[in-house]
């Protein structure tokens, strides 16, 4: 069963402090991360692990480009590391990530993966966004 919430660009996820640029970054919605940065939404927002949404696009080929328009530098991966949102891979380890994003694990010789972040780490499905104007999805 999954929840409907009525979001802002200013919203955030309680306990987690995501946003819904967080979510959609996270989860590679490129049309929803587009309506939201076309927007405003913050791009720099930490969430409680100190992640912002600019992180997630860094290793998305599928999103990156939403980020790169409004000025953002990628991360890099010795600070992607840091945080968490990748990991080296052991050896004899699959590179197949559990998430969605799979911009690393589809390079050839690539010694890094996606780092899992539990289900409850997302935000619910987004549904609308309020604005002073209206944007459509």
């Amino acid at each position: 069963m999954q929840c409907i919430e009525l979001v802002t660009l200013s919203s955030v996820r309680t306990g987690t402090l995501w946003t819904a640029l967080h979510a959609a970054t996270f989860q590679e919605h490129g049309k929803v991360v587009h309506t939201l940065t076309l927007a405003g939404a913050n791009i720099h927002i930490k969430d409680k692990g100190g992640i912002t949404p600019i992180d997630f696009a860094s290793i998305s080929e599928a999103v990156w480009p939403h980020f790169s328009v409004k000025g953002a530098k990628k991360t890099s991966k010795d600070e992607l590391l840091a945080k968490k949102i990748i990991r080296k891979i052991e050896k004899g380890e699959s590179r197949r990530p559990e998430s969605r994003i799979q911009s690393l694990s589809k390079r050839p010789g690539q010694k890094h993966a996606i780092s899992s972040l539990s289900r409850s780490d997302c935000m619910p499905v987004l549904v609308a966004i309020v604005t002073k104007q209206a944007v459509s999805l």
